[in-house]
């Protein structure tokens, strides 16, 4: 088989890489991540980004409040400003977990069962 071809998973006839649809059962063929896994992948990395912001400006200064004594602000003294640090969090983490999923899906090639 050339390099350039892969088997159909689903019908076993060869396609060229590059082709969009499998011309022995008219599946549908991705390459890498489908738009919906990257953006799944990007709703869950800002998710996780943003609560992981929100304990590092709220919860981490409370807890070393409470220990030790300290007089850490909340928010890390910076009032509503850390709320912007909890976006960027949320937005870097979100990126990198798009990122991630296309690297980890870069050279996968899948046949879906919808025509």
């Amino acid at each position: 088989m050339d390099a350039h071809n892969s088997i159909c998973p689903l019908c076993h006839r060869p396609f060229n890489h590059g082709a969009t649809r499998c011309q022995g059962c008219l599946n549908r063929i991705v390459y890498g991540a489908t738009p919906q896994e990257l953006a799944e992948a990007w709703r869950s990395g800002m998710t996780v980004g943003a609560l992981g912001g929100i304990f590092v400006t709220g919860l981490i200064p409370q807890l070393l409040n409470d220990l030790f004594g300290w007089a850490i602000p909340i928010g890390l003294g910076l009032g509503f400003g850390s709320l912007i640090l909890v976006l960027v969090i949320g937005v870097m983490s979100g990126y990198y977990a798009r990122w991630a999923k296309a690297e980890a899906m870069r050279d996968r090639i899948r046949v879906f069962d919808q025509p």
